[in-house]
């Protein structure tokens, strides 16, 4: 694909004039001389529409764009099974050709005096400075052990779910690319936890659930991480409601004991909707989610190792305190509430309110992120679909 190696080899002349155009009668040539460009530059598809994300597809396996944020620190990971092997790790040199070909020229120069890029040009490929300055590009690889060829919906599911895992368990928050401008975006994140190493995903999970968790794990502010992690429960708050409407009502009509003829089993179904009301309160959504999706044994492990949400009840935004000597159900009720009653006082600001967020409330809504992010984590693993 010659014409594919003249458009990689003029974008670096570009890129190297803009750097050196002060350097007076410099002039450094780029073919035949420093930059040998990768052979499997020869099979690339850099224009396929295979995604709304930045990818190589080399047939047995995928490799995406994805960025982190200005405060992540980066670790090389790789993980597999007996299906596949995921890695996160620097970008290739295909995926710095594509980068630089979807780069606009504006942005194509590298950000550092030009004496200076001399003379590491001499020490380092083209392609060493590209990974060095977009320093917060990396990629996720998903490869197919037995090298037969991949359904690419499943390798891009297997790829968002390893970055959501790799987030919960290491901090480090990652997300696929879908323009280069959007990867050159720097976002920020607070590394809540550290609590494992992550492995190739068995479960995939609601994309858009992982986007507010990943915006929660980006956002530097409390009041904003908290919102976050409250949409992830909000999105499912009528579903649930509605399908636990619905199982309820189906158990009854398939009951042998029941009678269309007779009006007054109807009135159980009628009862299910509290007498005509088709809509529950939100504080009751929240229990009902939590009901279906929480996994109470993990959470009073959890409550055994914060013991802050076992002592604290002084703050006037949420006096719930938490036992672990409470029933299954009361825990259920009390943290519906807990997370309820700080999500009402972040988002409401009246005057006549008496629960509401003031910025220096911000150390307690710290120490609720970490309860309301703790319980988002479950709701997203536990609806998720297993692979």
């Amino acid at each position: 694909m010659e014409n594919l190696r003249n458009r990689v080899a003029e974008k670096i002349n570009k890129c190297l004039n803009f750097c050196l155009k002060y350097e007076g009668e410099y002039k450094y040539s780029v073919l035949g001389t420093t930059f040998d460009l990768p052979e499997s530059i020869d099979k690339m598809e850099l224009d396929s529409l295979l995604s709304d994300y930045i990818n190589i597809d080399y047939g047995y396996k995928i490799e995406f764009l994805i960025r982190t944020d200005g405060e992540s620190f980066f670790h090389e990971r790789e993980f597999s099974d007996e299906r596949c092997a995921v890695s996160i790790s620097e970008i290739s040199d295909d995926m710095c050709i594509k980068i630089l070909l979807l780069l606009p020229d504006k942005q194509l120069r590298i950000p550092i005096p030009t004496r200076m890029l001399v003379s590491r040009l001499e020490k380092k490929s083209f392609f060493d400075l590209l990974r060095m300055f977009y320093r917060h590009l990396y990629s996720v690889t998903v490869e197919e052990k037995g090298k037969c060829g991949f359904v690419f919906n499943n390798v891009m599911q297997i790829a968002k779910a390893s970055l959501f895992n790799v987030s919960m368990l290491c901090g480090e928050n990652y997300s696929l690319v879908k323009d280069i401008e959007e990867g050159e975006r720097i976002s920020r994140n607070i590394r809540l936890n550290r609590r494992g190493s992550p492995d190739v995903p068995h479960r995939v999970y609601n994309d858009e659930m992982v986007q507010y968790y990943m915006a929660g794990s980006s956002a530097r502010i409390p009041k904003v991480q908290f919102l976050s992690y409250y949409n992830v429960l909000e999105f499912w708050f009528d579903k649930t409601y509605n399908d636990e409407k619905c199982a309820a009502i189906q158990k009854i009509i398939t009951s042998p004991k029941f009678n269309h003829n007779n009006l007054n089993h109807y009135k159980k179904i009628t009862e299910i909707f509290r007498f005509g009301k088709n809509k529950a309160s939100e504080n009751e959504l929240l229990q009902s989610l939590l009901e279906k999706y929480l996994d109470i044994n993990d959470f009073k492990n959890f409550l055994g190792q914060n013991d802050y949400y076992l002592n604290n009840n002084a703050h006037k935004i949420s006096d719930t305190k938490f036992s672990l000597t409470d029933s299954d159900a009361l825990l259920i009720r009390k943290l519906a509430k807990r997370i309820y009653r700080v999500r009402n006082a972040i988002v409401h600001s009246k005057e006549s309110e008496e629960e509401r967020y003031f910025p220096q409330d911000e150390k307690f809504i710290s120490q609720e992120v970490n309860l309301v992010k703790y319980v988002s984590e479950q709701v997203i693993i536990e609806s998720a679909k297993v692979i």
